[in-house]
């Protein structure tokens, strides 16, 4: 935050907001799927159990895991 404007830069692209009147310049495209990917991956960080490696379909209390949500989460892991 400089002043009243947030100013971040995410990949190719600046987001810039103005607390005053919240006008926002849309980032670019490729600005765009590196916040999805980051976010994605984000998911996978935060619902993987450390213990057996199972990952939750979703986010609601006590919901169980699942054999997609376990295929989804190893793309991302590095197997070298």
């Amino acid at each position: 935050m400089i002043g009243n404007v947030d100013a971040s830069l995410v990949g190719g692209g600046v987001v810039i907001q103005n607390s005053h009147n919240m006008s926002t310049i849309t980032p670019t495209i490729e600005a765009e799927l590196e916040i999805l990917q980051c976010e994605s991956f984000s998911y996978f960080l935060h619902e993987t159990n450390p213990a057996n490696g199972l990952v939750i379909d979703k986010t609601a209390p006590d919901w169980p895991a699942s054999i997609a949500a376990i295929g989804f989460a190893l793309g991302p892991v590095n197997t070298t």
